[in-house]
């Protein structure tokens, strides 16, 4: 089998490092690696120092990647397994390599509502790579999801909003996304007790959902395998965030370090940045065992 031509890490396998977004270097975005290597051993306890970098980055890896991680013997889903095994969206078919990239609003994660006029309704609320997901909870199951096609949506149609009785904005927790798909914006709570912090991280990803869709139309990307490639970095930048929030139980972590396509808006020269992934990623015609589609396709 090929194996891909990287600088051994102590401890840290081929498909770990391809996970992290190595591969990434390849476009020249040396500098967003490294930045991210640096910030995730720092954070992780090593001080940033070198030689801790192969066991941080492993931890890390193994989360993000199809490797099953515990201790004590147990095992725990990576992030690509657990939401693998999340249900579709009640009355949607995905299309083809459409993924779950984050969900909420179930028996077993936190409260999700969405706010119409005067009236509430809680719910499950579902990100994928393609589109946005709300199926309001019924008395046995849930209602039909209503759909939000993220594809040709921009970055300035989501926004944070607050909510509250009656429609009073009291509560600093929500977002409101606005398309000509809704009589009027759809509105959606993340109710906690004092931050916006859940707020704030479903913001980000649908950011970076978008700003994926606007980098293949701005460079136009129309060959499936090339498109895809984009796709399959993109969702794994979005498991690496995950992975690093579930490592590190904590919350105040910069999306930036581990999501692409926000990391090159604010990285300086990002749109040069951006134009070099663009061409390496058009001399791809063909799938590549060293690539991201070769993690998320197993």
């Amino acid at each position: 089998m090929r194996r891909c031509r990287v600088e051994p890490w102590r401890g840290v396998d081929e498909k770990e490092r391809i996970a992290l977004g190595w591969r990434h270097a390849e476009a020249g975005v040396a500098h967003s690696f490294r930045r991210r290597l640096h910030w995730v051993t720092t954070v992780l306890g090593d001080g940033g120092d070198h030689r801790g970098r192969g066991s941080a980055m492993k931890r890390l890896g193994k989360l993000v990647s199809r490797h099953r991680v515990g201790g004590g013997g147990a095992a725990a889903p990576s992030s690509i397994e657990y939401l693998e095994k999340q249900e579709t969206p009640t009355g949607v078919e995905f299309s083809k390599n459409e993924f779950i990239l984050h969900v909420e609003g179930t028996s077993w994660t936190h409260r999700v509502v969405r706010h119409i006029r005067t009236t509430s309704w809680p719910g499950r609320f579902t990100l994928t790579n393609q589109a946005l997901y709300f199926e309001a909870s019924g008395v046995m199951s849930y209602e039909t999801a209503v759909k939000i096609d993220l594809s040709r949506a921009d970055a300035d149609q989501v926004k944070p909003t607050s909510t509250g009785p009656w429609g009073a904005p009291l509560f600093d927790k929500a977002i409101a996304y606005e398309t000509s798909e809704l009589s009027e914006p759809l509105v959606i709570e993340f109710p906690e007790m004092t931050s916006s912090t859940r707020r704030d991280h479903w913001l980000t990803l649908i950011k970076e959902v978008i700003l994926l869709h606007r980098f293949i139309l701005k460079f136009d990307i129309q060959n499936p395998i090339q498109a895809w490639e984009i796709h399959a970095r993109s969702i794994l930048g979005i498991f690496r965030l995950h992975a690093a929030r579930e490592l590190l139980r904590i919350s105040s972590l910069s999306p930036a370090n581990f999501l692409i396509f926000l990391l090159y808006e604010e990285l300086p020269k990002g749109d040069y940045v951006m134009t070099e992934l663009s061409n390496t990623i058009k001399q791809k015609t063909s799938l590549r065992p060293c690539s991201a589609n070769s993690i998320l396709k197993g």
